[in-house]
């Protein structure tokens, strides 16, 4: 890092820090934490320069961090909080309030206050159960600045994330070095990262594409360019003032550029890279985003929480993607070198070429499990062919000739409609395609005891006479009649989750108070 040490290193908030001022942050709460028991350092930090650097000084500090989301319900950060086990936390001073919300039922915490004691004024007498301590900057210039290292052997911990799961409860991954450094390591060389880049990061702290953007960024001396928060939907203006060189993002960040009319062509001529991952990337987006961003290389990246930010890469071409896409969305292509994928049928045998079945993954980006919870890690982390040991994405896939692999959905939204298999993506680029717009989704709608008995769907349109019949009407050339959707709504604007995803339980839950 000390190579790096003038140069941009953070852009955030108006401010863009130097690495060398990175790096005296981070040694402030490195220094806080020295000598302190437990593997999980607490970070309840949002996208702030104090919360880039509370993750770096927990890493230089020997630690992992686990981070809790201001946006969360007060609820979702106790349980992470208290599965986490950490017995200290960084609190940086836009989450003051969110740590109100936790702290009364927290045991004995010690609270690394970063960004200065007067920010957090009163706030050691206002919770004496907890024990604080405030970090200033530090300030000898002849500091020898510790680079952002991640051990290639190390199966230590680097950082813990919780996923949604289906009991309700938050499902933590744990990523260790070996983990992550094989990921730094591929994308570094395959995106030819430098200090000459310039990065974005779109990302709340809790969704694992953040670790992509900041150790990254942190490891080759790029600059992490942190879009506002009042941009995340609409970026344009803050591509083309940072000249940015490499973007990544969620898919629906284009929708929405496309709905306001921001991908004029030639739009981001400084992008040579821009990556999308986090959910199925519909091909007319990155048909749109080729011409905006046409010097840019565009892919498509998968890869669950679980098996370490992504796991697969599919480069997009213009002249012949288009004819590999199913049902309109972009494959997920190929697992990276040295990284395995396969395919196992419902009946537990591996799929042939054009089969349909789950996708399962290897590799040394598989991680270990699932946070102090063997049973579920019994359970989707598996062993076949002998000694291998694959993770169960729950991801419907089919490969080709060619071994690319193309995304169908999830194996929980493949429904059953009147006793006939229905993929939901089917419906949706079906929506997409009679509405004009890439803001359609379909959602089933459940009939007495439970039984998916038809189809509903939304656009974000503006409702107009006689729209939703021809809307429907045209669906109807395409799909089955079991499939066509037997509603459709109209909406101003998707539910985003965390992630920025388009909610598709929240529409689900909508439709069903509104019937």
């Amino acid at each position: 890092m000390n190579r790096f040490k003038a140069r941009p290193g953070i852009d955030v908030n108006n401010h863009c820090y130097s690495w060398g001022e990175v790096a005296k942050q981070s040694e402030a709460v490195a220094k806080a934490l020295e000598g302190r028991d437990g593997e999980y350092v607490s970070l309840f930090g949002y996208r702030s320069i104090e919360a880039y650097t509370g993750i770096f000084g927990i890493i230089l500090a020997g630690k992992a961090y686990t981070p809790l989301n201001p946006r969360f319900p007060a609820e979702r950060n106790r349980k992470m909080l208290a599965a986490s086990r950490a017995r200290q936390m960084v609190l940086t001073p836009e989450c003051i309030d969110g740590f109100r919300s936790v702290a009364g039922s927290a045991e004995n915490l010690l609270v690394i206050c970063h960004g200065g004691k007067s920010l957090f004024d009163g706030l050691d007498t206002e919770f004496p159960n907890h024990q604080f301590l405030f970090t200033d900057p530090v300030q000898d210039e002849a500091i020898v600045l510790k680079p952002l290292s991640v051990d290639p052997d190390s199966l230590k911990p680097v950082y813990l994330l919780f996923t949604s799961g289906s009991t309700g409860e938050p499902k933590g991954v744990s990523v260790n070095g070996k983990n992550l450094k094989f990921y730094l390591n591929y994308t570094l060389n395959r995106y030819g990262i430098s200090e000459f880049d310039r990065m974005s990061q779109m990302f709340d702290l809790t969704f694992d594409l953040s670790v992509h953007d900041i150790f990254l960024a942190a490891t080759s001396g790029a600059c992490l360019c942190v879009v506002p928060e009042r941009s995340l939907m609409g970026p344009a203006k803050f591509i083309r003032e940072k000249e940015l060189t490499l973007w990544f993002s969620v898919p629906a960040v284009v929708m929405f550029m496309s709905k306001m009319r921001m991908l004029k062509p030639d739009a981001f001529p400084s992008l040579r890279y821009s990556l999308f991952c986090g959910e199925a990337l519909p091909a007319r987006s990155a048909e749109l985003w080729q011409k905006a961003a046409s010097n840019s290389v565009i892919e498509n990246l998968y890869g669950p929480t679980e098996a370490t930010i992504a796991f697969t890469n599919y480069r997009w071409d213009s002249e012949t993607s288009p004819d590999q896409s199913v049902n309109g969305v972009v494959p997920i292509g190929t697992a990276f070198e040295g990284l395995e994928t396969a395919v196992l049928k419902t009946d537990g045998s591996w799929a042939e070429t054009g089969e349909q079945g789950e996708l399962l993954l290897s590799g040394d980006q598989v991680t270990d499990g699932y946070f102090h919870n063997p049973e579920l890690t019994g359970e989707k982390f598996i062993r076949l062919d002998g000694q291998k040991r694959w993770y169960r994405s729950g991801d419907l896939v089919e490969e080709d000739s060619n071994g690319c692999i193309c995304y169908l959905g999830r194996m929980d939204d493949q429904i059953q409609v009147r006793g006939h298999r229905v993929e939901l993506q089917e419906i949706d680029q079906a929506l997409r395609e009679a509405s004009g717009t890439e803001l359609a989704i379909s959602i089933p709608v459940p009939g007495e005891g439970g039984n998916i008995d038809s189809i509903a769907g939304y656009v974000q349109l503006t409702e107009s006479d006689g729209l939703k019949q021809s809307i429907l009407e045209t669906c109807k050339k395409s799909l089955a009649d079991y499939m066509v959707p037997s509603d459709l709504r109209f909406i101003d604007s998707f539910p985003l989750n965390s992630n920025g995803k388009i909610d598709r339980n929240e529409l689900i839950n909508r439709y069903q108070k509104n019937r």
